[in-house]
């Protein structure tokens, strides 16, 4: 388990902090995406990095968080990454996906035990 897998409550504490910072300061970015029973739009701030298909996140929680569930389950959301928003499409799981984000940030996940990556594609809405 990741280590911040430890901390579940971690995330409903920071994330109301961190979504205004997220939706201008890259690498944080806010997901959008849709409950999978409920169909209420929720908002995750993540740190997201570039690759050469779109988009990757390390799953720093654990390999099952509700904001990836939710975008595999619907095939798409949204993304908002320096004032501009995205359409995600094609979500894909990745596993040890460290060499596709900055080799400081790879080295930190890698301490933290971090493996599972949620990789999407996206184009500008």
């Amino acid at each position: 388990m990741p280590f911040l897998g430890r901390f579940p409550a971690l995330p409903r504490v920071l994330n109301p902090y961190m979504l205004p910072l997220a939706r201008k300061v890259p690498p944080l970015v806010v997901l959008r995406h849709f409950g999978r029973r409920t169909g209420r739009t929720f908002e995750a701030p993540v740190m997201a990095f570039a690759t050469g298909r779109g988009f990757i996140v390390a799953l720093t929680y654990g390999h099952d968080p509700n904001w990836a569930l939710n975008l595999l389950a619907a095939g798409q959301g949204e993304m908002v990454r320096a004032g501009r928003t995205y359409a995600i499409s094609d979500p894909r799981r990745r596993t040890d996906a460290h060499a596709d984000v900055p080799a400081p940030i790879a080295a930190i996940l890698r301490a933290m035990d971090v493996h599972d990556f949620l990789e999407f594609s996206t184009t500008p809405l």
